[in-house]
């Protein structure tokens, strides 16, 4: 064993700061590299055995899942937590895989200094790839060691609903069977990969979800489906359901005839906006789970819609369809997008929805998936709502608008 120095730089944290940086790092290792998806911890013991790196007083045994299963392997490696220092030690069934550093075994000691230390294989040179990888741990050590010691707190919560391991499982699923169809038959003017991704996650996301109810949606509609992706993916996946859309979008034309059928070019409009409009009046059948990717127009009316959904804002409409700002219900959330977030909560808990939130892990920022799936729907409050929320008057001339409005390939 010979260890080979690579880069260092001075201590910026307490020790205890930068073990707990590292500590984090290997139950995250996803802020490392984004190659990988994540790790499984298979051990994580408290220990005082000798080892060949020196005394440890901690041993974690993880599994590092690869984002790309195509491509690379799963690679289990140990994590030895000694006195100073921390030392990765791959164990490849094979190859070690691209996204680990091709190295006997990374050392990370605090000392005198923060540095990084190589083992190095006789026939592996220390190139720029692997400098660049030391570096990577340096800075990110070091970032997230000062955020320690200087109180920061995590912002954005995943995972709160839907288990990570579970929906990432079930995303690199879809991934595998639908990416490459997907974006090889491409056909809008928009970045193939940007909308795929989003798509096969909430995807993901959905079903996982749906899994945790008792009883299984009889069927989904997807209000402004857009380019149908999602619709595609979930009929394929035996869910039974449909997409509406004010424009037909050029995607449609590359899926098979049944999800063609399911893709509905219609302009929807809420009964509650209607003469007729009764307590007793449905826009769907009983047993519908209401989807709302992006809505806009729709965002607000969807927890009134007398079915459970799931709805990810993103402009900011009225009832009327008109563009509204919001009041900020504080100054931590005073952006358009947060009281959106916000407001669309209020009203769907004043219908008697128990109002879940999920930050979900796609490659937007708007990504707040507001989640009504139980309560005590009051259906006689949905007039009383709309009233406070000064009508919905103007709606139907906001809709039609729609229709002749050139779509933006989602």
């Amino acid at each position: 064993m010979g260890w080979t120095l690579v880069n260092s730089a001075p201590l910026n944290a307490s020790k205890e700061a930068l073990l707990k940086a590292q500590v984090n790092l290997i139950y995250n290792p996803e802020i490392i590299s984004s190659c990988i998806m994540r790790a499984t911890i298979i051990q994580d013991d408290e220990t005082d055995d000798a080892t060949p790196y020196g005394r440890a007083r901690r041993i974690i045994v993880r599994t590092l899942v690869p984002r790309n299963p195509l491509i690379d392997e799963p690679l289990d490696q140990k994590c030895y937590i000694l006195e100073d220092a921390v030392v990765y030690e791959p164990q490849p069934h094979g190859k070690i895989p691209f996204y680990h550093p091709n190295v006997r075994a990374m050392m990370i000691t605090y000392t005198d200094d923060l540095k990084v230390y190589y083992d190095l294989f006789d026939d592996v040179p220390l190139d720029n790839r692997l400098e660049r990888i030391a570096l990577r741990y340096l800075t990110t050590i070091s970032k997230h060691a000062r955020g320690i010691e200087n109180g920061y707190k995590k912002r954005v919560h995943h995972d709160q609903v839907v288990d990570k391991v579970a929906f990432q499982t079930k995303y690199l699923d879809l991934k595998l069977k639908h990416a490459k169809f997907l974006i090889d038959n491409w056909v809008e003017s928009t970045d193939p990969a940007k909308h795929v991704f989003e798509d096969l996650s909430i995807a993901a996301f959905l079903i996982e979800l749906w899994k945790l109810q008792d009883v299984r949606p009889t069927s989904f509609v997807d209000l402004g489906c857009g380019n149908g992706v999602l619709v595609y993916i979930l009929t394929a996946e035996g869910y039974q359901g449909h997409g509406i859309e004010a424009r037909r979008r050029k995607t449609w034309s590359i899926f098979p005839a049944k999800v063609q059928e399911r893709l509905i070019q219609q302009l929807f409009v809420p009964r509650a906006t209607q003469t007729d409009y009764t307590d007793c009046s449905r826009d769907f059948d009983e047993g519908t789970f209401v989807i709302g990717n992006h809505p806009d127009e729709l965002t607000l009316w969807i927890p009134l819609l007398k079915c459970p959904f799931v709805v990810i804002p993103c402009c900011s409409h009225a009832l009327s369809g008109e563009r509204k700002r919001f009041k900020p219900k504080s100054q931590e959330r005073k952006s358009t997008f947060a009281s959106l977030v916000d407001h669309t909560i209020d009203i769907a808990t004043a219908a008697g929805w128990t109002v879940q939130t999920e930050m979900l892990r796609v490659p937007s920022t708007r990504n707040t998936a507001i989640i009504g799936l139980s309560g005590s729907f009051k259906a006689e409050n949905i007039l009383q709502i709309i009233n406070n929320e000064g009508g919905h008057s103007g709606w139907l001339d906001h809709a039609n608008s729609l229709t002749s409005t050139k779509g933006s390939g989602h």
